[in-house]
């Protein structure tokens, strides 16, 4: 009756099972239900899905996957699927205003090949466009901006342009279905079950919703500090009626979202004296994340990373902090059975992540405490859609999105805007039909003779029938759910700005145990010996990126030199370009002909049109730069990265922008690349001296992970650490124990560099590898 295919591998499943196909509000097509003995873990989220019901393919994508073991060696999944083009919400694309191309218009069809080409910047697009797709899409477009969003956002907007929604297919074909299409007129008949359904509200003839949790990004509050006093702060309390260490908590003043930052004042230490500030953010947590949390019963890796025995939480929405005053058991009491209070133990991991050490953690009594919490609070707010004219609504509303709509968008609003209302308050109704495996099923969008139309079906799948639920409503469009109107309506304006259109061009660095091709656009010897110049260091080679040359075909292949913003973030390093106005890259002082003295002369990046077809960008420690001509100057003679010839496609209005971001990836499981390797490094900055970096071993009890920033106390030794001086192409590590080992600054606070866990194979030989591509993982 039912097949189900899981990556082009069918998988065995019980009946019976139910399966839904939603054309409204629901983004997902409901869940299925699989029994296995082969599949432990959870089937990886974005997997391929096809349905197949009475020789009907339905295609889907996994969204989520709830495994629950039911026996031994049998497994429930429970697996939520999507529609397919949910996966282009994963895809962001630089900010586009598309107006005309060499001063003639352009097509809807024109502006997506232009943005797909800029979503993967110097890597193949994984999309191809449906030739029924390019049709609807070939026809004049009106001016148009698409900023903020994701590609599946921006191609929602630019789809509904032309009276249609995206869609996706399994092998990446974008295609589209006509908002408010019609299917077949059919007859249903032989149900075996029907509820039909009418009231009253359409006389409304208003929408309400409520939206919770609303946050302004801006919008601080300082919970003030809070200690005992008569006549200021909230003392620490608890929820009974007489005082209890064990039951303390802090009452803010509003809901809260999330921690801004978490101070403490006068923590008192054991030689430092007391520090002014102490950051405890990290250690107060929202109730979700708190939950996922593990209580430490080993004292001695306690302070290892966040556990609930060292962290506040608070639950969002309510204003209370908690956890502060609770005990946890613990080996370090082995009489009582009790541990340290929460709030000492995050005193305790404050100190150890401070200095590596716990040496200056002093017990602090908990009334005496001052904290400063600085959060975002949280707030309902009501929506209220309200319409006594359709014509008001068709000439005075839109929606208020990121996105900038077209006028030809307004008797769209207008259409769906009655149709959300009127489907409340027409006549609904369901029916459900038992069909064989011989039987054809109706299709969503398929209608009867009294315009009905079939916008929700409901499978319940049996070995040798299927149940077919058809929700059918009457005077309703399709309202999907990437287009539906839910949001608070505004007076239309169209404004005309200048748009920074900053394109992102993603390279990785891998560190491996094996060696692989490079295939990046970065300078390779010349590129190693800059980056891994703190562990040889050289005078030479210590010279940051600071400069950017672009060069334009368009415009006549000038060189333009300009300054480059670098940003270590995470393991991350970006390096950053832009111009500051449409079509001006700077000023050049000339001679001003017929006059004495000189004047200033604007230098174009672009060509007659205002746009930019073609470029080249290099990224480098200096430029070759002329004072009489600058910012012109002559081709740059070497450069670290980029230099490859790409289409950009920049319409007239963009500012140019361009940012290369090197990101530090491993193929090891174990290994573990720091932050302070991308912050300390000669691309990011000029080290000036020789940097002191030791191996320390570990025992296999001591672990450091992701959220290490500085090495643990406790090695059993030192090995070391030497780089291929030849062609900077790997590093080798030393050690005796055989077992875990850090890469760290040889003085405190012992920034970390790498870390390796050692789980049965030890990594004595570090590749460097320059990749374009991440490797390893799949097109979407």
């Amino acid at each position: 009756m039912a097949n189900i295919t899981i990556d082009s591998v069918s998988i065995a499943h019980e009946y019976p099972f139910e399966f839904l196909r939603d054309g409204t509000e629901e983004p997902n097509f409901g869940t299925i239900k699989l029994f296995n003995s082969s599949q432990r873990s959870p089937y990886p989220d974005y997997a391929d899905v096809e349905v197949d019901i009475n020789g009907t393919t339905y295609e889907a994508i996994i969204q989520k996957d709830l495994v629950t073991r039911t026996a031994l060696g049998k497994y429930q999944h429970d697996i939520i699927l999507a529609e397919v083009v949910l996966k282009l919400a994963g895809y962001i694309h630089p900010d586009r205003l598309f107006t005309t191309i060499d001063g003639s218009k352009i097509t809807y069809l024109t502006q997506l090949e232009h943005i797909l080409i800029s979503v993967e910047m110097n890597a193949t697009s994984p999309f191809t466009i449906a030739s029924a797709t390019q049709t609807i899409l070939g026809v004049n477009a009106d001016e148009k901006e698409y900023s903020g969003g994701d590609l599946l956002t921006t191609l929602t907007d630019m789809f509904r342009s032309v009276g249609a929604y995206p869609t996706l297919s399994l092998n990446n074909v974008i295609g589209h279905e006509l908002i408010g299409d019609l299917g077949s007129q059919v007859t249903i008949t032989n149900s075996i079950g029907e509820i039909i359904e009418s009231d009253i509200s359409d006389y409304a003839m208003a929408v309400h919703s409520k939206v919770k949790n609303a946050t302004y990004e801006t919008d601080l509050i300082n919970g003030g500090t809070f200690y005992p006093n008569a006549t200021d702060g909230v003392t620490p309390r608890s929820s009974d009626a007489k005082y209890s260490d064990s039951e303390a908590e802090w009452q803010l003043d509003s809901g809260i979202r999330r921690f801004i930052d978490v101070r403490m004042k006068n923590l008192q230490s054991q030689t430092e004296g007391t520090l002014t500030a102490a950051d405890l953010t990290k250690w107060i947590v929202s109730k979700e994340e708190w939950d996922g949390l593990a209580i430490e019963r080993t004292t001695t890796t306690l302070y290892a990373g966040l556990y609930r025995n060292n962290t506040l939480y608070y639950t969002e929405g309510d204003n209370v902090i908690k956890n502060a005053g609770v005990r946890y058991n613990n080996s370090a009491f082995p009489i009582s059975g009790l541990g340290q209070q929460v709030i000492d133990a995050l005193i305790h991991s404050f100190w150890v992540d401070k200095n590596g050490t716990d040496s200056e953690f002093n017990n602090q009594t908990l009334k005496e405490m001052e904290i400063g919490f600085y959060y975002q609070p949280i707030r309902d707010l009501d929506v209220r859609q309200e319409r006594h004219s359709i014509d008001k609504v068709v000439k005075n509303a839109v929606i208020l999105n990121q996105q900038k709509d077209s006028k030809l968008e307004l008797s769209r609003y207008g259409e769906a805007n009655k149709s959300l209302i009127n489907r409340l308050g027409n006549d609904k109704f369901d029916i459900t039909v038992r069909y064989k495996t011989d039987d054809t099923l109706f299709d969503l969008y398929d209608y009867t003779d009294e315009d009905y139309k079939i916008i929700k079906i409901k499978y319940l799948i049996r070995y040798r029938t299927v149940d077919v639920t058809y929700h059918l409503v009457k005077g309703s469009s399709v309202l999907n759910p990437n287009t539906q109107i839910n949001r608070s309506i505004s007076p239309f304006t169209i404004t005309k700005r200048n748009i920074l259109t900053c394109y992102v061009e993603n390279e990785y660095i891998e560190f491996s145990r094996t060696q692989r091709t490079d295939t990046s656009n970065v300078q390779g010897l010349a590129f190693r010996q800059i980056l891994m110049n703190a562990f040889a260091y050289s005078g030479t080679q210590d010279k940051p990126i600071y400069n950017a040359q672009f060069i334009s075909i368009s415009s006549g292949n000038k060189y333009i030199n300009s300054s480059v913003q670098r940003i270590p973030m995470g393991t991350s390093m970006v390096f950053n370009m832009q111009f500051q106005s449409p079509s001006v890259a700077g000023y050049q002082l000339v001679d001003d002909t017929g006059y004495l003295g000189s004047r200033l002369k604007p230098i174009p990046y672009t060509d007659e049109y205002g746009q930019v077809g073609d470029a080249r960008v290099y990224f480098g420690h200096t430029a070759t730069i002329d004072v009489d001509l600058h910012p012109v100057s002559v081709s740059i003679a070497t450069y670290y990265m980029g230099g490859t010839l790409l289409s950009y496609d920049l319409n007239p209005n963009e500012i140019f922008g361009k940012t290369h971001i090197q990101h530090c990836i491993t193929s090891e499981s174990n290994l573990i690349v720091g932050d302070f390797f991308a912050k300390n490094n000669s691309l990011m900055r000029e080290l000036g001296l020789s940097q002191g970096i030791t191996v320390f071993e570990y025992p296999t009890s001591i672990k450091h992970t992701i959220d290490d920033k500085y090495r643990k106390s406790g090695s059993t030794g030192t090995g070391t650490v030497s780089l291929d001086i030849t062609g900077y192409e790997y590093l080798d590590v030393s050690t005796t124990s055989g077992t875990n080992w850090v890469i760290a600054k040889s003085t405190a606070p012992y920034d970390i560099y790498f870390a390796f866990n050692n789980q049965g194979s030890n990594l004595s030989r570090i590749y460097i590898n320059l990749m374009k591509t991440r490797p390893n993982t799949e097109t979407l």
